[in-house]
């Protein structure tokens, strides 16, 4: 943001202002921030400190019950979201609070403790919320039987430990994991390799209960594309051919090198072999709660090589630089691991 001259002498007043303002003057003005600050230090350098805690005591007062009047309006919503933000600003006022509270030894103790209860209660009514969800869903699983509704009541009571449940309700884990247990969606197939998730299990070897899924994955054949994206250099050296005598004004003889300019043309070729397939999961709902449909996803990896070939005269060509080709074969052979393995993780993410 840019800050013009204008700003700045606005902002560089205000400080002025605030530096030369009494707490007791901060405090008829409104500043509660400022009076609690301003008090609090003198508070901590031992000044009128009866006074000067009586300061911190109103401001911290008026910082509350604006917070509170600000946050009315979420606390008293219908949605949990609104009272998590209600909240996560009740904290924050108290974090500054503590501060405060802590460099004064103590002063604004009763103040912050009536804004962390009423936090607290607030703390209840979230984790109650999702307490009493999870309930009516594992209830409502055991009248109707259905998976999903078990594993809805699963993440509701996960919901409540992440906020803190388990200071109020000491069966929430066992909830939780009685939850699970019952939200699990079990399957047989031709490969238990595809593993299993969090609500998806293959079915325990000697189970007395019959699977949900009945899961066949058909793995296609494996086919290859190659693209190529080539790029030329132009090259041109002097070199020597020969050499010739050379006689001077006093009749002595030298050799004298004789070069000849040479041309070359480095054309670079980046070869891309792609390797992809299909594969096909043929799911069969057998009790109802299956969560797995039929799918199909295309699975594609791929490679690079560098081939290059020099036309003309080589010796135009800088040292380093010489003729190379790349085996395509070579490279699907690689390639076909690769894909094998990125089709295994892709069922295992997907499942």
């Amino acid at each position: 943001m840019k800050i013009t001259s204008t700003s700045t002498l606005i902002l560089l007043s205000m400080l002025l202002l605030f530096s030369c303002m009494t707490p007791e003057q901060a405090l008829q003005k409104g500043h509660y921030e400022t009076a609690l600050r301003l008090a609090a230090k003198q508070v901590e350098n031992g000044k009128d400190v009866q006074n000067n805690q009586w300061i911190m005591q109103t401001s911290a007062a008026h910082i509350i019950n604006r917070e509170l009047e600000s946050k009315k309006a979420l606390v008293n919503s219908p949605k949990v979201k609104d009272w998590i933000k209600a909240r996560k600003s009740y904290y924050k006022v108290l974090k500054h609070l503590w501060q405060v509270n802590t460099a004064s030894h103590g002063a604004i103790l009763t103040e912050y403790d009536n804004l962390c209860s009423i936090k607290k209660e607030l703390d209840f009514k979230i984790v109650d919320y999702y307490y009493q969800r999870g309930m009516q869903q594992l209830d409502k699983f055991y009248k109707e039987g259905q998976k999903s509704d078990a594993r809805s009541a699963y993440y509701q009571f996960d919901e409540a430990i992440k906020n803190g449940g388990k200071t109020y309700y000491n069966n929430l884990e066992d909830l939780k994991e009685e939850s699970h247990q019952n939200g699990i969606v079990y399957y047989v197939g031709d490969r238990y390799i595809i593993g299993s998730s969090l609500f998806l299990k293959p079915l325990p070897s000697g189970a007395d209960f019959e699977p949900d899924c009945d899961i066949d994955i058909d793995y296609g054949l494996h086919t290859y594309s190659t693209s190529t994206s080539s790029s030329s250099q132009s090259y041109s050296a002097e070199v020597v051919v020969g050499h010739e005598e050379v006689k001077d004004t006093s009749g002595q003889v030298t050799l004298r090198a004789i070069y000849e300019e040479v041309h070359a043309t480095v054309t670079t070729t980046e070869v891309t072999v792609t390797a992809s397939t299909w594969t096909e999961i043929n799911s069969r709902d057998l009790t109802g709660q299956c969560t797995v449909s039929s799918h199909s996803f295309h699975t594609s990896v791929s490679d690079s090589c560098e081939e290059i070939e020099i036309s003309g005269d080589d010796r135009a060509v800088p040292a380093g630089v010489s003729e190379q080709t790349c085996s395509e074969l070579s490279i699907e052979s690689q390639l076909s691991i690769q894909l094998d393995d990125e089709v295994e993780r892709q069922l295992s993410g997907w499942f």
